[in-house]
């Protein structure tokens, strides 16, 4: 609220004090567009819709709707007879801080219409450049009764958006920190890796390797605590060439979230120094640098990528009852066409072992997967109907409305062939741990669960990988997450330059480990 309460009024930053005609005019037209916000905002809860008095007008339409409003003159003439109207601010705050600690299904779609209605009134007090709150203050509490009134309704406007922030993410409330602040601190490209003491080997090798494949952008290792990742594995890793270690504990206000396990990886992603971020698993292996993920079309279309889990069992009613309630038909393209659950094809949708996001652009969207990664949503609702955390990050993208894509290209499994083929129609099988995921060329681009046999098991060996089959196959489950996928005519070779890289890791996560048996050793 601090940061909010200081931050009124960049926007007289290019105005001359002198041209107060001037002012007057910008100032009235920021209330015209925060009051158009608070009454349209306050006829929500209509499945998404706000409604108007002529016509249904979708949110989407409401920034339109302010920038044109900033565009034209004559809709400021017209516009004077809802400036009389300010009945409608206190109820407006007062839906603003109805406070939701949701634990069920009906409670996640108010939920869903709270974070809207914060993802407008953030963006509208970012468009503002609102940071010169002394300044608004002494031009609006003149004499001038108008001028005091517009003042009091935004005064209103920004202290019940703080409020609802704090009410909704109350984990940026940490060392002053605010959304708005929060957001304006990101710079640069980087990678981040939520790392334990258990998995320090498999980081350590991963991190070597991507120097290898001349990946040198910054690293961030992200940790829970001393008890997560122990000192001497923190420095470990930060002896390597631009790697820096991060505990998640000094960063946010812990006290409705309590990270635990897959929680850390959203909240990693979101308090991580970077805009720009690859997000990936300590089990993930690069056979390619993973920079090209930057330049990635769709990515650039959509400054959000993630990857399609594989394609296993029928359709799981239990998600696609609970995700059509949450979204209510007609759905959109991105859930009717891109939503392998709703579509009935698999019982899984994304695979999070490594997620793309430019958090600038998909910053309120990422507020809310940490917020369903929080400790009440997570153990009520989120966790118990999807497996861990990673449905959340295309789901919290969905609940506030923006933008992202999913890779199209289907996965895929590595290993060795369990049966030879006679012929090109018969079924060839692999069986594994690994999913691979691959480029737009079908090269391996990355697959997760490191290049163990099982990393599950305590005595697991290397792996020994010589072919890969592709989707569209059929799977069949075991035990410790192996799958074998039986597909005809979809099995490749691996070829000299990737069996050599994925040798190479091997081979740094030997030496990796004998550092640790040295260590135990004094």
């Amino acid at each position: 609220m601090f940061v909010i309460k200081n931050s009124i009024l960049n926007l007289f930053r290019f105005i001359p004090v002198r041209r107060m005609w001037y002012t007057t005019i910008v100032v009235f037209i920021m209330f015209l567009c925060i009051h158009s916000v608070l009454k349209s905002i306050h006829l929500l809860f209509n499945d998404g819709t706000i409604l108007n008095q002529d016509k249904n007008i979708s949110l989407k339409s409401l920034k339109a709707n302010s920038v044109a409003m900033l565009n034209s003159s004559k809709a400021l003439k017209t516009r004077w007879a809802n400036f009389a109207s300010m009945n409608l601010t206190k109820e407006y705050v007062k839906i603003l801080l109805q406070h939701i600690t949701p634990s069920s299904t009906q409670d996640f779609r108010r939920l869903l219409q709270q974070a809207r209605i914060f993802r407008d009134a953030f963006n509208l007090i970012e468009t503002f450049d609102i940071v010169k709150m002394h300044e608004l203050t002494e031009y609006l509490t003149t004499s001038n009764s108008l001028k005091k009134t517009m003042f009091s309704i935004i005064k209103q406007f920004l202290v019940a958006t703080s409020k609802l922030e704090s009410s909704l993410f109350p984990f940026i409330l940490y060392h002053n920190q605010s959304a708005l602040s929060l957001k304006h601190s990101f710079e640069g490209k980087g990678i981040v890796v939520a790392v334990a003491n258990r998995q320090v080997e498999m980081a350590a090798a991963n991190i070597r390797l991507l120097r290898f494949l001349n990946c040198n952008i910054p690293i961030e290792v992200f940790y829970n605590g001393e008890n997560d990742l122990n000192f001497k594995n923190r420095e470990r890793l930060q002896q390597m060439f631009s790697v820096q270690t991060r505990d998640i504990q000094e960063l946010i206000n812990d006290t409705s979230v309590k990270v635990q396990g897959w929680a850390l990886k959203p909240f990693a992603l979101l308090f991580s120094r970077f805009t720009e971020v690859i997000l990936m698993d300590a089990d993930v292996v690069f056979l390619q640098d993973p920079c090209i993920l930057f330049n990635n079309l769709d990515y650039q279309r959509t400054r959000a990528l993630f990857y399609y889990d594989r394609t296993i069992g029928g359709p799981d009613n239990r998600k696609i009852e609970w995700l059509s309630s949450l979204f209510p038909r007609p759905w959109g393209k991105r859930l009717s066409y891109s939503n392998r659950i709703l579509a009935g094809l698999s019982r899984e949708n994304q695979e999070s072992g490594v997620v793309v996001v430019d958090k600038v652009a998909r910053f309120c969207g990422l507020l809310l997967t940490c917020k369903l990664n929080s400790f009440i949503e997570r153990e009520s609702v989120t966790y118990k109907i999807f497996y861990g955390e990673k449905e959340t990050f295309w789901l919290g993208q969905e609940m506030i409305g923006d933008d992202y894509v999913f890779d199209p290209q289907l996965t895929g499994i590595i290993g060795e062939v369990q049966n030879k083929p006679q012929s090109k129609e018969d079924a060839t099988s692999i069986c594994g741990t690994q999913i691979v995921h691959f480029d737009e060329a079908g090269k391996i681009l990355w697959f997760n669960q490191f290049v163990l046999l099982n990393k599950n098991m305590p005595s697991s060996t290397l792996a020994r990988f010589e072919n890969y089959l592709r989707e569209p196959g059929n799977y069949t489950g075991y035990p410790d997450f192996v799958y074998c996928l039986r597909s005809a005519g979809n099995v490749f070779a691996i070829s000299p330059h990737e069996k050599d890289l994925i040798k190479r890791i091997g081979n740094y996560w030997r030496q990796e480990k004998e550092i640790t048996k040295n260590w135990k050793r004094f």
